[in-house]
Order: structure tokens, then sequence, then C-alpha cells
């Protein structure tokens, strides 16, 4: 794995852990209807 591929492992990760922060201040938790 170079550099790159880490980094937008990392972005992605980051992303999905915005998303569900912003969902479950929303009220909407996907993971959880």
């Amino acid at each position: 794995m170079d550099i790159a591929q880490l980094v937008d492992m990392l972005s992605h990760m980051a992303h999905q852990a915005g998303q569900a922060i912003n969902d479950k201040m929303n009220g909407n938790d996907l993971l959880n209807p």
C-alpha cells in the first residue's frame, strides 16, 4: 500500500465518521432505524 492509498482510505473513513455524527445529531441513526 502506498501513501496515496493510505490517505484516501483515511479520508474515506473520516467522511463516513462525519456522516454518522451528522446523522446522530439530526436524529437519523441509520444503524438503528
